[in-house]
């Protein structure tokens, strides 16, 4: 039966649905999808938009993407959806399976349409590809006030709305059976190295620790029976090659943080590619695989010294970093000396212990030089016309 009352100023419709056997969706056992179950659901359309549904509702049939307005829904927040044409019969959105009291509110988006007979709503209670009709629009349906509108479902149901400009606003239900959606957000982290001027050991590796803050911003419980459940500290500026793994809880509850550890370290490999300050740079972030996301956690990226030595020279205002570069020093007469610079640009120790002169020049250094990371000294090539 129908029964209307006004409430709070505004036309209410309460319809209470009888469900038979053969309309019934049935309970959360009988879905083959991965759902959860939600109490006190309330959907107000605010992240829909005319290519995105809200959270577990779908399009049917042939309907064009509907239309959103935060100018006319019903409450303060939110939106409403709408379709501005007159829909054909089942074109519409449905809902994800609700159960208990279910409410949302209507308006008429267009008192021109509605005076012309195409403004209306129609709700059906969908099993399969079957509709069973449960509430419509009637005679207190304008575009003057938003009219209330009740179903009393007594199990799981899905329902098909369709909106000829009629404004939707502020669903709800006493339960919802949503799609799970796991999401893990990478919130922040702290790490030791935290970024600048990094010396390697001896086995050209850095040793990294840390800690990561987790959330978990899905609808969900996390477990470790998830196989996606899991955040790694990797080296994005090498291709995310792997650091850490880090080690979460057991368990992370719907809106729970975690503050997790990790250690691991940075292995510079065999003839690394390195910038012009003799630096291997690299930055430490952590990843998820829900998503796939990853987030910066370093404070600044790593300048890493690799434990290997390498020689610079420089003569006047040219750099070569081969110690076998032949240097042409043009045509002179007499004797000639000139000043160059040796630098060691890595870590380790290097070791001079000669110089290969050509016949009429000479060095004013005397062998063995033993250079430590980032020493430098001058010298003179003497040299003489033969």
């Amino acid at each position: 039966f129908i029964n209307q009352k006004p409430k709070s100023m505004k036309k209410r419709l309460s319809f209470l649905f009888l469900t038979l056997l053969g309309l019934v969706l049935g309970t959360s056992a009988s879905f083959a999808q991965d759902f959860v179950e939600v109490s006190n659901y309330k959907e107000d359309f605010s992240k829909m938009t005319a290519s995105v549904m809200a959270e577990g509702w779908t399009k049917n049939g042939t309907i064009e993407s509907p239309s959103t307005s935060s100018s006319a829904r019903h409450s303060s927040t939110g939106k409403a959806w709408y379709y501005a044409g007159k829909a054909s019969t089942y074109n519409g959105v449905i809902t994800p399976a609700v159960k208990g009291e279910v409410k949302f509110y209507a308006k008429c988006s267009s008192g021109y349409q509605l005076r012309q007979g195409n403004a209306s709503f129609q709700v059906y209670a969908q099993n399969g590809t079957e509709y069973t009709k449960v509430a419509e629009s009637d005679e207190t349906f304008s575009d003057a006030s938003f009219t209330e509108i009740t179903i009393n479902a007594e199990s799981y149901t899905k329902y098909l709305i369709v909106s000829s400009y009629a404004y939707i606003s502020d669903f709800s239900a006493d339960y919802a059976q949503l799609p799970a959606k796991r999401v893990l957000t990478i919130v922040s982290g702290t790490t030791t190295p935290s970024g600048g001027k990094v010396t390697v050991d001896e086995n050209n590796k850095v040793a990294v620790t840390g800690t990561v803050k987790i959330k978990n911003d899905g609808n969900i419980a996390l477990t470790t029976t998830d196989e996606n459940y899991k955040v790694d500290i990797v080296d994005y500026g090498h291709d995310n090659v792997l650091i850490a793994n880090v080690t979460l809880p057991a368990t992370l509850a719907v809106g729970e943080e975690a503050d997790c550890s990790f250690s691991g370290e940075i292995v510079i490999p065999e003839n690394p590619t390195l910038n012009s300050y003799g630096e291997y740079r690299s930055r430490i972030d952590a990843k998820e695989y829900f998503g796939g996301t990853t987030k910066m956690i370093s404070t600044a990226w790593l300048d890493i010294v690799p434990y290997i030595s390498y020689v610079e020279l420089r003569f006047g205002s040219s750099t070569y970093e081969d110690p076998a570069k032949t240097i042409n020093y043009g045509t002179f007469s007499g004797s000639k000396a000139n000043q160059f610079r040796v630098r060691n640009m890595g870590s380790k120790p290097l070791v001079i212990t000669g110089a290969n002169c050509g016949e009429g020049i000479s060095t004013d250094l005397e062998f063995p030089v033993t250079l430590n990371g980032g020493e430098e000294l001058y010298f003179n090539i003497i040299r003489r016309l033969l």
